[in-house]
């Protein structure tokens, strides 16, 4: 199967239209936003990387290599940290986003979307198997501690974690399975 570059699209909501188009790496799959440092950063699965774009200028400022699979992206805007999901590695990897370096991975087996707490420094990742996945028993979505990284899990919260978000009110994580097609809440 050919690959080619992937591109970022930006567009203009009150014409509608594409104002610039930014060139990325192979097949870009998630996107977060950095309004302090006006920094998107796209994860590509394709090529198993992140582009750090910079929004003032639309163009790449640099590019991180990081683990196979990066399927989801979030950002820890208090320590700018930027976590990126491998799912084919089983890991979590860090970046410093001052820097742009890995500075670190995190044994988590086949992570998939996160999503931050930021008060509390609760890190939710939720899994998700490959199609022909056999070791798909110890499928668990886990919490992170942002600061010393201990990994928790949690169990009877889905399999296959398509999507996460965090109630910054009161920290509750919704991890969307789209197996089960539930929504499972999980309270600190």
């Amino acid at each position: 199967m050919a690959s080619k570059p992937g591109s970022v699209s930006v567009i203009d909501p009150r014409a509608r239209a594409v104002t610039a188009t930014v060139g990325v790496g192979i097949r870009p799959i998630e996107v977060v936003f950095d309004a302090d440092r006006s920094r998107l950063y796209v994860g590509m699965d394709g090529d198993n990387s992140v582009s750090v774009i910079d929004v003032s200028t639309n163009t790449v400022a640099a590019t991180v290599a990081v683990g196979q699979g990066p399927l989801g992206l979030a950002l820890d805007h208090r320590s700018g940290t930027l976590y990126v999901a491998n799912n084919v590695g089983d890991s979590i990897w860090t970046i410093d986003t001052h820097t742009n370096r890995v500075t670190g991975a995190i044994p988590v087996h086949r992570p998939s979307m996160i999503a931050i707490d930021q008060d509390r420094r609760i890190v939710y990742v939720g899994v998700l198997a490959a199609t022909n996945d056999p070791n798909t028993s110890d499928l668990t979505p886990v919490a992170i501690d942002a600061d010393t990284h201990k990994v928790t899990p949690i169990p009877g919260s889905g399999r296959a974690i398509a999507s996460a978000a965090v109630d910054p009110g009161t920290g509750a994580a919704y991890l969307v399975d789209y197996n089960d097609s539930a929504v499972y809440v999980v309270r600190p």
